[in-house]
């Protein structure tokens, strides 16, 4: 009897085992191309910090002109994308993505042949629309790849598309840049572009009857105290670590001398602790659960920053550059998580507004960064621990739990 119902459960276990893995199976190659998708728009948005003098002096301005036009890019996606996500509600998000990868592409190509730096601006506020429209579709369907106990590491992996930008395709770009200018590497990018384009239809032929099934609401519809919150959350962790990552150059310049190796060398430790990170918070969201992951994470960030402020020496600014990276990424996921859950009817919505936010945080940092280089480095970097401690509070208020504590206090 013993034996029957071990054979049983061993024969349903197999069933289980092979149910599982096929339907991963079947999830990977599309969470793979989305990530692949992120991947090109990190590299996209991040390469041309690496390249900015030569940016410059080819198109005749200045580096803070070029700089500007970062700003712009970030603005033109905070603006419109939830009014897109909104507008495009009918169409099917295989082909909102598609789409928006291929107006990528177009509004890359245009930044690369571009003659002059009015060119320059209108390719990079074109890629923008592109990317507006794919990024939240993306992160909204990723999700429903997979079962519910691994949507915190699908939503990971798919994130992972932006650390591995900073660790290998900026650096990368950076390189080949210098060898071929940056006109061919933007040419390579918008190429690559185009082919995930071309592949979306195909690929994620599963998510192509994923329709919002009603009216995507306004924010004002959707607001809840939670779901706020996180909204500031993303934008204070993003301009967190965009205000120290936008001036790393000037924060590292003790330690590397202006050497852009070594510069290199902290960029790249920063991209690959964010993908182990992105990999442990997503773990992390699944097995221990988003809040405290969360405040895990933030709480890391800040201590993080706080140490890389009083690095002196470059082997500890590594380490600090690679753990920074793993908190930030490790961060991120818990916070699109819990927007996920809020509301799954509206996640599009949702996590469009999350870009808005996330955008918005990129395009103040370099403003707040600026104004904090003046007084020296170690200002820059505690301007982004204090803004990393802000994100921190306002993730452990939005925890309904850690709210009804502070109600009885």
């Amino acid at each position: 009897m013993w034996l029957r119902s071990a054979r049983a459960a061993g024969r349903c276990s197999v069933r289980h085992y092979v149910g599982v893995t096929t339907a991963e199976r079947t999830a990977n190659p599309q969470i793979l191309l989305l990530s692949a998708a992120l991947f090109l728009v990190g590299t996209n948005a991040f390469v041309i910090a690496g390249v900015l003098p030569d940016v410059a002096r080819s198109l005749d301005v200045s580096i803070v002109s070029v700089g500007y036009a970062l700003t712009a890019y970030a603005v033109v996606v905070a603006v419109i994308s939830p009014s897109m996500s909104k507008r495009l509600a009918p169409v099917s998000r295989v082909t909102v993505m598609a789409a928006g990868m291929l107006v990528i592409a177009l509004g890359t190509l245009l930044t690369a042949l571009g003659p002059t730096f009015g060119w320059f601006i209108a390719g990079r506020a074109v890629a923008a629309v592109g990317a507006a429209a794919l990024v939240p579709t993306a992160f909204a369907v990723t999700p429903t790849l997979v079962p519910k106990e691994r949507q915190g590491r699908a939503l990971a992996f798919a994130g992972l598309g932006f650390a591995v930008a900073l660790a290998v395709g900026s650096p990368i770009g950076t390189a080949l840049a210098t060898v071929s200018g940056w006109r061919f590497t933007l040419s390579v990018l918008a190429a690559c572009a185009a082919l995930i384009a071309l592949a979306m239809p195909r690929v994620l032929s599963a998510a192509e009857s994923a329709r919002v099934a009603a009216p995507v609401p306004t924010l004002r519809a959707l607001a809840s105290v939670d779901l706020v919150l996180l909204l500031v959350v993303r934008l204070l962790m993003t301009a967190a670590f965009q205000m120290v990552y936008v001036y790393s150059a000037f924060v590292v310049y003790g330690f590397t001398g202006g050497d852009g190796t070594k510069l290199a060398i902290l960029m790249s430790a920063y991209g690959f602790g964010g993908v182990f990170g992105g990999i442990a918070g997503g773990w992390l969201s699944d097995i221990r659960g988003t809040g405290r992951t969360g405040i895990g994470a933030l709480g890391g960030l800040v201590l993080v920053l706080a140490a890389l402020a009083g690095s002196h020496e470059l082997l500890t600014a590594a380490t600090a550059f690679l753990a920074w990276g793993f908190t930030v990424s490790m961060a991120g996921v818990p916070q699109q998580h819990r927007l996920v859950e809020l509301e799954p009817d509206y996640a599009s919505a949702s996590l469009a507004w999350n870009s808005t936010a996330m955008y918005i945080g990129l395009a103040i940092a370099p403003i707040v960064g600026g104004a904090l280089v003046p007084h020296g480095p170690g200002a820059v970097v505690l301007g982004g621990a204090a803004t990393a401690a802000l994100a921190l509070l306002c993730f452990a208020v939005s925890i309904p739990r850690v709210r009804s504590l502070v109600r009885r206090r």
